[in-house]
């Protein structure tokens, strides 16, 4: 846990400059890891989990403006850079992880909203 040192300390989100497939995916497979030794009652797994995962709103924010961006550099594409651009399997990759690092997060407190 103390090796991965790229969540921001007061954010706990990865700056969108270090945001790639690599460090996604340690992120995602840390936070399922800690939450499985949490819902196994690990006792010392809980401070570990509150500090690799944002805030819920924070992360919606965060996952809002990665799709906003690949969207909009998706769009400025023409359709041959489009057929040419490996970038875009791992854009939806991040994606697509960013979005499995939610069924994480307690949702019981943002329901009452």
């Amino acid at each position: 846990m103390d090796t991965f040192t790229l969540l921001d300390p007061t954010t706990k989100l990865i700056p969108q400059d270090k945001l790639n497939s690599e460090t996604v995916t340690y992120w995602r497979h840390l936070v399922k890891y800690v939450h499985e030794q949490v819902q196994k009652g690990v006792a010392e797994a809980e401070p570990f989990l509150e500090k690799i995962l944002p805030e819920l709103s924070d992360f919606c924010g965060y996952v809002r403006k990665y799709f906003s961006e690949i969207t909009t550099a998706r769009e400025q594409m023409t359709e041959e850079e489009k057929l040419e651009n490996d970038e875009e399997s791992e854009s939806s990759f991040i994606g697509l992880s960013l979005l499995e690092i939610t069924a994480f997060f307690d949702l019981s407190e943002e329901v009452n909203l």
